[in-house]
């Protein structure tokens, strides 16, 4: 795809709440949001039906990657979440008399504090591209975004449309790097942090995963053997 040119837009919130598939009682959170969320967040600012843009962010038809702007910081919050079972089901259950009493529980929400990413964005379908660029200009959406979970609303800002030029070989990479992608130099004073999270959803919703790596201050990874783009001031790897 070089040559191509990518969309890029912020996004930016209070908190955000990606939540680690293997989690159950504890609500760890992923650093960065997984490409599936991703394409999800898109497609609520475009108002696409939900399961209908599988294939229009698939990896024949989508590149999308993610650069850290600002350090991710987590924290543990607490919410307090109505147990949908007994008597407090009668609160979503229309036909049925309301609760003479409604149980909660309080669970802690693992999140990150004050996210800021930057998503850089290619679409081979160039109609709903040019769409989505008319949204993020215009600071419009058929949706509310959100960082993960509705409560957690999401701002996001345009900031341009840049070529993409493919790199080989060695380079200070910006953005989150797919396993495979290329071959990492370690170096003093920077972490380095490796997640598995869903990738891609095929029929059935049944997720691919993804394993990435990410510098969580967002600083640079030198890599060599890699195969990258360039776009604008930044090296990036799609996944």
């Amino acid at each position: 795809m070089s040559g191509h040119e990518v969309l890029v837009f912020d996004l930016k919130g209070d908190y955000a709440h990606f939540r680690k598939v293997y989690t159950t009682s504890s609500q760890l959170t992923y650093g960065v949001p997984p490409r599936t969320t991703l394409a999800g967040l898109i497609a609520g600012i475009l108002g696409l039906e939900r399961n209908s843009y599988y294939q229009l962010f698939s990896r024949e038809n989508s590149r999308l990657s993610l650069s850290i702007m600002k350090p991710i910081r987590k924290c543990i919050i607490n919410q307090n979440l109505l147990k949908t079972k007994d008597e407090t089901l009668g609160l979503i259950n229309l036909s049925t008399k309301p609760p003479r009493r409604i149980e909660r529980i309080q669970v802690p929400f693992e999140m990150v504090k004050d996210p800021w990413y930057r998503v850089y964005l290619y679409l081979r379908d160039e109609g709903i591209f040019e769409r989505l660029e008319e949204y993020l200009k215009n600071h419009q959406s058929v949706y509310t975004p959100c960082l993960g979970i509705s409560e957690l609303l999401a701002d996001f800002q345009y900031v341009g449309r840049q070529g993409a030029v493919q790199e080989k070989g060695e380079g200070e990479i910006n953005s989150v790097i797919r396993k495979g992608a290329a071959v990492i130099q370690i170096e003093a004073g920077k972490k380095y942090v490796r997640e598995r999270m869903p990738g891609f959803f095929s029929k059935g919703r049944v997720p691919k995963y993804l394993d990435i790596l990410y510098e969580p201050d967002g600083k640079t990874i030198k890599v060599t053997e890699a195969e990258y783009f360039s776009i604008g001031d930044r090296n990036i790897v799609f996944f």
